[in-house]
């Protein structure tokens, strides 16, 4: 079991954490927060079916493999960051996180980009690349 579950309601509600079992964790969150979360389910249930499609031999060398990436990044963070750094485009679809234990996305995701000349290019741009903490949305 995943263990994870998304309550929508119109005001702040600290009191109910006490309706839930011992060791439940709450936080209010807006709707940058909900996005995430739903696409980081979305990616969970998809995640054998996503590895599947990056291990063809036709994507071996075209893999890149991003270390450090901060819990709260989506697939679409990772396109725009190296669309706009590298000049590549990779489509969200090709971005596919590790996910820990309970279904947390990991720090580790896999990008397939369209060539292996891409990959190299992304390589020597992202290993100088500093990281902000927090993905800006709406920005």
């Amino acid at each position: 079991s995943m263990g994870r579950a998304l309550i929508a309601h119109p005001t702040d509600m600290p009191g109910i954490i006490q309706e839930f079992p011992f060791g439940t964790t709450y936080r209010p969150m807006d709707g940058s927060d909900v996005e995430a979360f739903v696409e980081q389910c979305e990616r969970f249930v998809n995640l054998s079916e996503d590895l599947r499609r990056l291990a063809a031999p036709e994507n071996f060398l075209k893999i890149m493999t991003i270390t450090e990436v901060p819990s709260n990044y989506g697939r679409k963070d990772i396109a725009h960051i190296i669309k706009k750094r590298c000049n590549v485009v990779v489509e969200p679809r090709d971005v596919v996180f590790r996910f820990k234990r309970w279904g947390r996305q990991g720090d580790t995701c896999y990008v397939r980009c369209p060539s292996s000349e891409a990959v190299d290019r992304c390589v020597q741009e992202i290993q100088e690349l500093a990281v902000p903490k927090r993905a800006a949305h709406g920005s």
